[in-house]
């Protein structure tokens, strides 16, 4: 998807035009407004362009033509960009949208003076994101109902938010440090807007809600539970709210299998201080795996 696509599929915008400055007249670099725009307006909107190029440190305007809102943005010193929406646009994500974009709308302008027709339309990413391979199922769909939420609330540039804030996820201990939390508050951050924030938040699955069962067999489900009850003879009744934890980690990465009945025993027996109840545990452990 090109930089412009990413802005064009967000509900309610018409049309894109970005033109630069020129010895005369000014230079079209995308022209996609719809044909219901007449000759007269169009060149209203050229002689606005040209006004707001020739003004110096001119930030971002709204105007309002024929009952069409458009937002003029300036890329650069000598380009200009002017997004036509119609009045019930939703604002906040269409201005997240363009701020998210304008350094790379800014180099994609540059390029593309030098080599027309090319530059705007190269590829920049996808609407689409899937949860990256490896994961276990209920992870994967953790992250799949979590991406649905910020793309109510992003648009099409949920894509790039999600790719860039789940590679570091991922990278700090993902799944297995603290869950989705900590990368449902980078997604916050990069929003950045406190009403599309809010709006993704209260979507958000509750708790409760959130896909966290680990799907095991009955044999291995017994397996599970010895080790469960070796470990709260081992620390107590807190021994439960422990393991919680520990299966939680274990189970997030790669599905639960006996094969990796060692790895959950040796989590849990870092968690027994006394050194005599360590070995019994683990020696029950050692028992119930190998027999």
């Amino acid at each position: 998807m090109s930089l412009l696509s990413i802005i064009k599929e967000i509900q309610g915008i018409m049309g894109i035009r970005a033109v630069f400055a020129q010895v005369e007249g000014l230079g079209v670099l995308h022209a996609g407004l719809p044909p219901e725009f007449t000759p007269p307006l169009l060149d209203r909107i050229e002689v606005f362009l040209s006004r707001c190029l020739a003004a110096p440190g001119l930030g971002a305007v709204e105007v309002v033509f024929a009952n069409t809102v458009f937002f003029f943005r300036p890329l650069g010193d000598d380009a200009m960009l002017a997004v036509a929406a119609e009045p019930d646009v939703n604002r906040a994500l269409l201005h997240l949208t363009l701020k998210m974009t304008a350094d790379e709308l800014c180099r994609a302008v540059a390029a593309l003076k030098a080599d027309p027709g090319r530059a705007l339309a190269a590829g920049d990413g996808t609407t689409g994101w899937q949860p990256p391979a490896g994961l276990t199922p209920a992870a994967t769909e953790e992250l799949a109902a979590i991406f649905s939420c910020l793309r109510q609330a992003l648009g099409p540039l949920a894509s790039t938010v999600m790719t860039t804030c789940v590679t570091d996820w991922l990278g700090n201990g993902g799944p297995e440090e603290g869950g989705t939390g900590s990368l449902i508050e980078s997604l916050c951050m990069e929003i950045g807007d406190p009403a599309i924030e809010a709006a993704f938040r209260r979507s958000l699955p509750r708790p409760q809600e959130r896909p966290n069962k680990i799907m095991v067999s009955p044999e291995l489900a017994r397996r599970i539970g010895t080790i469960m009850d070796a470990f709260c003879a081992a620390v107590g009744p807190v021994g439960a709210v422990i393991m919680k934890q520990k299966l939680r980690r274990w189970s997030a990465v790669r599905p639960a299998a006996a094969t990796r009945l060692p790895e959950l025993a040796t989590l849990l027996a870092a968690e027994i201080e006394d050194p005599e109840r360590r070995r019994v545990f683990e020696k029950t452990c050692y028992d119930m795996i190998s027999g």
